[in-house]
């Protein structure tokens, strides 16, 4: 239901989309920069104090994804946690049908995939790494509501779909 009233509030103009149709074909929408209105810098301000404690949960959910599927530990703060895998977008789409978000950001080598590559200066075939790892790469969640035993659900699924 939030992601219906999202659009919904996004095509009367209430919320903004996280990325302006403008920015995708390479220009500045006419509203930047602009100042943050008072409620907005408050709310930005009240989420930087629970910054240490966001950004601990992540480095959490991100090491027990690791762990489990047997990566590497990495250092930083993930926002997304990339996976490589051969068959990414189908894993996406079979847990998409069980209304589980894992990500698929990142599925060509300019972001957002419906960004005008030509408009952003970028060539078809100049990055071949960055286009065979866009069509390998899935994102697993490490927000403050993926909880521990969210996570371990996601990573059973990924080893029963990955397998």
């Amino acid at each position: 239901f939030g992601k219906y009233l999202l659009v919904l509030f996004q095509q009367f103009g209430i919320f903004s989309k996280a990325v302006h149709w403008k920015e995708k074909r390479g220009r500045k929408p006419a509203y930047f920069p602009k100042a943050l209105p008072a409620a907005l810098a408050t709310l930005a301000l009240n989420q930087l104090k629970k910054l240490d404690r966001l950004n601990l949960h992540r480095k959490e959910i991100a090491l027990l994804y690791a762990k489990a599927l047997r990566l590497p530990e990495r250092e930083g703060i993930f926002l997304r946690f990339p996976v490589l895998h051969p068959n990414a977008h189908e894993i996406i789409r079979k847990f998409w049908k069980q209304n589980i978000l894992i990500g698929d950001w990142y599925t060509s080598p300019i972001a957002p995939s419906d960004t005008l590559e030509e408009s952003v200066g970028y060539q078809k075939g100049s990055c071949p790494v960055a286009e065979r790892l866009s069509s390998m790469t899935l994102n697993l969640p490490t927000h403050i509501r993926i909880s521990r035993k969210n996570a371990e659900n996601i990573i059973s699924l990924l080893n029963h779909y990955g397998s």
